[in-house]
């Protein structure tokens, strides 16, 4: 990802998305004075890794379903986890995944 200040355009950094939060916070910076152009791979990367993340809690809640258990996440946070969820998918790049998982 690059950062690049809004008033004189000039590239700061290039960080993963990990780095990001840790650039602004040990520099003392406010996002809002910059701005952050993601690549698609970087889209793609930080899509799936949230979709990975995300895994166990969507399964969670189906077994508990499937169990007739009180679930531990309301219909609502259920909802709002799978448009979240469908938001990454949607915006992840099929080429980005070709390149990774098939070669």
């Amino acid at each position: 990802m690059k950062i690049l200040s809004k008033k004189t355009g000039e590239v700061m950094a290039t960080l993963s998305p990990r780095e990001l939060e840790i650039f602004f916070k040990e520099n003392g910076l406010n996002k809002d004075d910059y701005v952050i152009e993601e690549s698609s791979a970087d889209a793609t990367r930080r899509c799936l890794q949230f979709l990975e993340d995300t895994d166990w809690q969507i399964l969670r809640h189906r077994e508990q379903v499937e169990m007739n258990e009180e679930t531990s996440l309301t219909p609502e946070q259920y909802q709002t986890l799978l448009t979240e969820r469908k938001k990454a998918r949607d915006k992840v790049d099929p080429s980005d995944v070709r390149a990774k998982y098939l070669t």
